[in-house]
């Protein structure tokens, strides 16, 4: 499912609540509810503030993921607001907490864990969350926002690193040394978001990337992605023996 499209960009909301109870309020208040809507609004608050008594949607990065399934005209409605200074939180001034990404979920919506687990994996990309709270430019945010959602990547404002640089660099000697045609790389094996300035211009270049990568490319200098969508954080390194393994069996 894309994520991108159960938010639409009026909904992506700067709050002006200092609190969590307010800032739930706020984004139900955009969400698209059917008839009686300040009644339903009442009700999924109550409800969304006694599950967080219980088991705190905070998860770290200053992102909080408050859901609950309700009564909808859709299968999912996501809202999303940002508060810069954080937000009073259990009692206390949470101020890392600036992102309230509410989803709502209707009782008949298929693969509902799934979703909430792909959310999830999202929210744990540190690099990206980053940016998108640094982001002083509402429509910039909001755009950014889609393209995360989307698995697209997001400009980065990070330079290459040396390290990265040099992991570039031995890529192209090792290819140009054993003769290869094509060159393949992973974006988890950088140390930070990395914005290659690609050389390879005679080898074929694949990125292969998790949907939610922080690396940034020139896509006229690519010449194909491969883009994994799993909830397991692991595909890129199980991608990868399974080609060492495919190769081995080749020689």
């Amino acid at each position: 499912m894309r994520l991108d499209r159960i938010v639409a960009k009026n909904r992506i909301v700067d709050l002006k609540s200092k609190d969590f109870a307010g800032a739930i309020e706020e984004l139900l208040r955009v969400c698209p509810l059917e008839k009686d809507a300040a009644r339903k609004v009442r009700a999924l608050k109550k409800t969304l503030l006694t599950r967080e008594d219980a088991i705190s949607s905070y998860l770290g990065h200053g992102i909080a993921l408050p859901h609950a399934r309700t009564k909808l005209g859709k299968n999912y409605i996501l809202a999303v607001g940002r508060c810069p200074t954080g937000l009073v939180h259990n009692g206390q001034h949470n101020q890392e907490l600036r992102l309230v990404f509410l989803l709502l979920v209707s009782h008949e919506a298929p693969e509902y864990l799934n979703t909430l687990a792909t959310l999830a994996r999202i929210f744990q990309n540190k690099p990206v969350i980053e940016k998108l709270i640094g982001e002083k430019v509402l429509s910039r945010f909001r755009d950014n926002v889609k393209k995360v959602l989307a698995g697209e990547p997001v400009k980065s404002r990070f330079r290459t690193t040396r390290f990265n640089s040099v992991i570039l660099g031995q890529a192209k000697k090792i290819a140009s040394g054993t003769d290869c045609s094509s060159i393949l790389i992973f974006g988890d094996t950088f140390s930070s978001p990395v914005q290659p300035v690609f050389s390879f211009k005679d080898f074929n270049t694949v990125l292969v990337l998790q949907a939610d990568a922080e690396i940034v490319y020139k896509k006229e200098e690519v010449d194909s992605i491969i883009s994994l969508r799993s909830h397991s954080q692991g595909r890129l390194s199980q991608l990868r023996s399974a080609l060492l393994v495919g190769l081995i069996r080749g020689l």
